[in-house]
């Protein structure tokens, strides 16, 4: 007793439980639970609808004490409070927790949600702009573009659309200078807000239809000047991307004078594609526009990719690129970028750099990186080089190298059937080798690694060998299995035949394997031709047919017909022996 009334932790539970749980609060202990779910707003209305009558009885003190003497309450609390915009209620919330920045945004969102969210701004509850466009709060939102302006807007100009207040859009086109995705009038109908497509075409809105018209009649730059003309707010951001990858410099110098921003898209596509002349005029717009803007290395790594020497050497000396740029290079085989960077002496790399060039098989970079470099590898360079079959990059990554291969190797090289590959990561490397070794190869089809895996006797060996096997529809490596193995296959083996209309794997299965007949469900997705097979057997399939929606045109007819014939020639031989 005396530690317990020493440790203030305990006393002052003891003190809060000390009157115990009201009876009528027992019922929100597993709301908590509730809230951790998706479906937010229709959690929060649930939770009100029961929270609210014993708010009604027990009035904030109330609260305050549940509260306190259930935390995990607290957020569920605070949102039914911002959904209501009991802003007593929510300050109780708010200084009842520790910590309210895990759920915050939530209460911003769920506030906005119900038109609220200005009540608790003054409490540290940050009002995000997305929750205002979705609230219909025009008068917030005005307030919100007077302190944030026109770029905070544009990235959720079509979750106003979608939400479906009109207000909301009418405020948008009238009284800002926000661009408008080009798709915006699709958005508004797809989601049945007809008032708002109405009032985007009379603001001249087009549909993606009607826009391709356009595009088919006209020029790229034809299009792009009579969108503008028609709807100036429209932004043409969208059209760049395409005008990049295709080498219209007329047109990107259009968007561009628009006022449209380049786009790290944009320029990427450029590189990608070779466009010299595209990728200096973005990147001249850019660097006036966001001189201080770093580039995405995506950029450089879509140029490395397009092999544009001249396009690498205007970007290479844009910025210092991080270790990506040299990764890339090396993955794509490019000695002599991973040379120029090396010598360089400011460009790094990382272990990606080598593992990539020996997943794509480039051995005589693996061999600079090695003689030059100190990164190294991980056991991911000669994983992905057996999986990808390159036994020279394994080899070297091996005896010169000395890297290892994870349990991984070999299993990679099962799957994609490269037994040389198996067979030296066993034998030279005694790699490890995964138990379902088996099942990865057969699954596949791949009767040589098969066949090695099964004279070392490497891994586990189960029916489900020769089910993946007949589902690789390999009926040489189901042969094989059934001569060599005893394992035999299950039901699966033959449900999957019959799915995949396979006569042949059926009829080994059945004939030869003597495996177990197929289900009714495999019998339902089977091919006219199996299931004339199967009931040539005397298999009931017109029974499975019938208990679901016709598949085949007058098959079950068919089926039922061939059984009524059979049966009269069977009861007339029986009565000629009787006499």
């Amino acid at each position: 007793m005396d530690a317990v009334l020493r440790d203030p932790v305990l006393v002052g539970l003891i003190v809060v439980y000390q009157h115990g749980w009201w009876r009528d609060s027992f019922v929100f202990r597993d709301d908590p639970l509730l809230f951790a779910s998706g479906d937010l707003e229709h959690h929060v209305a649930g939770f009100g609808e029961r929270f609210a009558p014993w708010l009604a009885r027990r009035g904030l003190d109330g609260a305050m004490h549940l509260m306190h003497i259930y935390p995990p309450l607290v957020p569920c609390i605070a949102l039914h409070a911002a959904a209501t915009g009991d802003h007593p209620l929510g300050v109780a919330a708010i200084g009842s927790s520790n910590d309210i920045s895990r759920w915050a945004t939530f209460m911003s969102h769920v506030a906005t949600h119900f038109g609220h969210c200005d009540l608790f701004a003054s409490n540290g509850i940050p009002v995000t702009t997305k929750g205002a466009l979705t609230s219909g709060n025009v008068a917030l939102m005005r307030q919100l573009y007077e302190e944030r302006g026109s770029d905070d807007l544009k990235r959720y100009v079509e979750d106003a659309v979608c939400s479906g207040h009109l207000a909301i859009v009418r405020f948008l086109h009238e009284e800002t200078t926000v661009t408008w995705p080009w798709n915006t009038l699709d958005l508004a109908m797809q989601r049945g807000h007809h008032d708002i497509a109405a009032y985007l075409k009379e603001r001249g809105h087009r549909t993606s239809s009607e826009m391709g018209g356009i595009l088919e009649t006209d020029s790229p730059l034809d299009v792009a000047t009579k969108l503008h003309e028609e709807n100036p707010t429209m932004n043409l951001e969208f059209m760049l991307e395409e005008a990049a990858s295709n080498g219209h410099c007329d047109v990107i110098e259009f968007i561009l004078a628009t006022g449209a921003m380049c786009t790290p898209a944009a320029l990427q596509a450029a590189a990608r594609r070779g466009h010299l002349a595209c990728c200096q005029m973005l990147l001249t717009h850019d660097r006036k526009s966001s001189p201080t803007r770093m580039l995405p290395v995506s950029v450089m790594v879509a140029a490395v990719a397009g092999g544009n020497d001249a396009i690498i050497s205007l970007l290479h000396s844009n910025q210092i690129w991080s270790h990506e740029y040299m990764n890339t290079c090396a993955s794509v085989g490019r000695l002599d970028l991973v040379k120029m960077l090396h010598n360089a002496g400011h460009f790094t790399c990382s272990k990606a750099a080598m593992d990539c060039a020996a997943a794509n098989g480039h051995v005589a970079v693996v061999a600079f990186l090695h003689e030059h470099r100190d990164e190294g590898c991980s056991v991911s360079a000669v994983d992905n080089a057996a999986g990808n079959n390159h036994l020279d990059a394994v080899m070297y990554l091996h005896a010169t190298v000395g890297a290892k291969a994870s349990c991984y190797a070999i299993a990679w090289a099962a799957m994609g059937g490269h037994d040389r590959v198996v067979r030296y990561l066993y034998e030279a490397m005694k790699a490890p080798v995964l138990d379902d070794v088996p099942e990865r190869a057969a699954r596949g089809g791949h009767l040589s690694v098969v066949r090695y895996l099964h004279e070392q006797g490497l891994g586990q060996w189960t029916p489900r060998v020769m089910d993946l096997a007949a589902k690789s529809g390999n009926h040489a490596l189901v042969a094989f299995l059934h001569a060599h193995r005893t394992e035999g296959c299950t039901r699966t083996a033959v449900d999957e035949a019959v799915v995949q209309g396979d006569v042949a794997m059926v009829r080994l299965l059945l004939e030869v394997v003597n495996a177990t007949m197929c289900s009714p469900v495999a019998m339902r997705q089977g091919s006219a031709d199996v299931l004339v097979y199967l009931a040539s057997l005397g298999v009931d399939v017109v029974g499975p047919l019938r208990a679901s929606a016709p598949r085949f045109v007058a098959l079950v007819e068919y089926l039922e017909h061939k059984q009524a014939w059979r049966r009269p020639i069977k009861k007339q031989r029986t009565k000629g022996q009787m006499h």
